[in-house]
């Protein structure tokens, strides 16, 4: 296996796009004056009116009083480098965020949970497109049977290392991959932060 490296970059038509649009909006601002903008839309978004879940794991055992999480190591051409995000993926046409979260934390952890909570839906950069997405907790009982030895169920153009750490050092874990070089998802990012940043901030 060699390291994943882009070769070669050049313009795409929306004609020939298959996941993504660019598009060219016309708004009135507040004072009535007509304005323009640029944005690039997905074109998979079904009747939830939603893109994506992020699944926020958390593995739980008796034989371990720390929560663990599950995070995800995958080269994204976009970006050209190794990312660290969590579990996540597409929602389905007619598929609701809750059962996507479940199929794809199966599919690219091998692990089976329970849903525990979901919250707002976030956009991942307003200035440039509609894109949003929805975290949803799911608890992961490792004592279960089911769980004792998760296997992966990934497409054949995925290739997903799978790490599993304690919630209570994900800040600091995030801070070392960023110094390898890997590029840190948002999601994962802000919500490690907002972590490591409330033992202070609530005392």
């Amino acid at each position: 296996m060699q390291d994943p490296r882009i070769n070669s970059k050049e313009p795409l038509e929306n004609k020939e796009s298959r996941w993504i649009g660019l598009y060219k909006l016309e708004y009135s601002d507040p004072k009535g004056n007509k304005r323009f903008w640029e944005i690039a839309e997905r074109k998979t978004r079904g009747s939830s009116e939603l893109d994506a879940v992020g699944i926020v794991s958390l593995l739980k055992s008796k034989n371990n009083e720390s929560t663990q999480i599950i995070l995800c190591l995958q080269f994204r051409p976009s970006i050209n480098k190794m990312s660290v995000v969590f579990p996540a993926g597409l929602v389905d046409r007619e598929e609701t965020p809750e059962k996507a979260a479940l199929r794809e934390l199966e599919e690219e952890t091998g692990y089976h949970g329970k849903i525990v909570s979901s919250y707002y839906t976030m956009y991942s950069n307003v200035g440039m497109t509609n894109t949003n997405n929805k975290l949803i907790f799911v608890e992961v009982d490792l004592d279960d049977e089911i769980n004792k030895n998760p296997q992966q169920k990934l497409e054949e153009d995925e290739f997903i290392t799978i790490v599993i750490v304690p919630i209570k050092n994900l800040f600091s874990t995030l801070q070392e991959y960023e110094k390898k070089g890997y590029g840190i998802d948002s999601n994962l990012g802000s919500f490690a932060l907002g972590l490591h940043m409330s033992a202070s901030l609530l005392q």
